[in-house]
């Protein structure tokens, strides 16, 4: 879906300002960022969004309260901390300094609280959300009329369903769209 798109890309460009943040943070001696524009800050921003992807932060059903996805995204920046730290082991060349890296993480923490959050309060506007149209009034369709949760249709405004010859109208009338 697209909102969930949208904040993936979103969350990764926070990886990537908060491995830039950090070294103005860290550097604040006039040091040239650009020594420091290269690979490093996609390595950063992949890892930690690979391990958020793995802990779960990117799934279409996810129901979790706010709480639930914070300690989520804690797994997921230790998970990316454990990761990295390999990776620096392996590639020496890709190893930042204990303090940018630091100070990145709980950067990139924040940030994906902010962007978390703005996320759940834009996600069912009609920016972005898909409109549905349902073909068929039948059980299938009962089905998916009886999904309640607001989390089941997180992303989808649900026109209608389409009725469809032959079928036996097991939903709402007034949701019901006729063709003839």
């Amino acid at each position: 879906p697209k909102s969930l798109t949208a904040l993936a890309a979103a969350e990764f460009l926070v990886g990537v300002l908060a491995y830039y943040l950090a070294i103005e943070i860290r550097f604040t001696d006039s040091q040239d960022i650009s020594d420091f524009i290269n690979l490093k800050a996609l390595v950063f921003s992949s890892a930690v969004f690979v391990s958020n992807v793995a802990v779960g932060l990117y799934s279409r059903g996810m129901r979790e309260s706010f709480s639930a996805v914070m300690i989520k995204l804690v797994v997921g920046l230790a998970l990316a901390f454990v990761v990295l730290v390999t990776l620096y082991y392996l590639m020496p060349d890709w190893k930042v300094g204990r303090g940018v890296f630091a100070i990145a993480l709980f950067i990139a923490f924040i940030g994906y609280l902010l962007v978390r959050n703005l996320y759940t309060s834009l996600v069912d506007t009609k920016l972005m959300t898909s409109r549905a149209l349902v073909l068929g009034t039948g059980q299938v369709a009962k089905q998916l009329e009886l999904l309640k949760r607001k989390s089941d249709w997180r992303g989808v405004t649900l026109v209608g369903f389409l009725h469809l010859k032959g079928d036996q109208d097991l939903v709402s009338e007034d949701k019901i769209i006729r063709s003839e």
